[in-house]
């Protein structure tokens, strides 16, 4: 898991024109139940940081 979130810091470090450390935390998903809370975090991740008004409206959620 460190040498994949090693690469995806990396890549996004060259994407947002900047240099640091990244705190990338990776967990198991163990059953339906642990997907389906993880699918509903991120869908609900830009509305709650107050980037977007619905969900609907997120080009990098999978409800839209």
């Amino acid at each position: 898991m460190h040498c994949l979130n090693e690469s995806i810091v990396h890549q996004a470090n060259i994407e947002d024109h900047c240099t640091g450390f990244s705190w990338l935390k990776s967990k198991a998903l163990l059953d339906e139940r642990a997907l389906a809370a993880c699918i509903g975090y991120v869908d609900l991740n830009p509305i709650r940081a107050d980037i977007e008004k619905t969900s609907l409206d997120s080009d990098h959620t999978s409800i839209q």
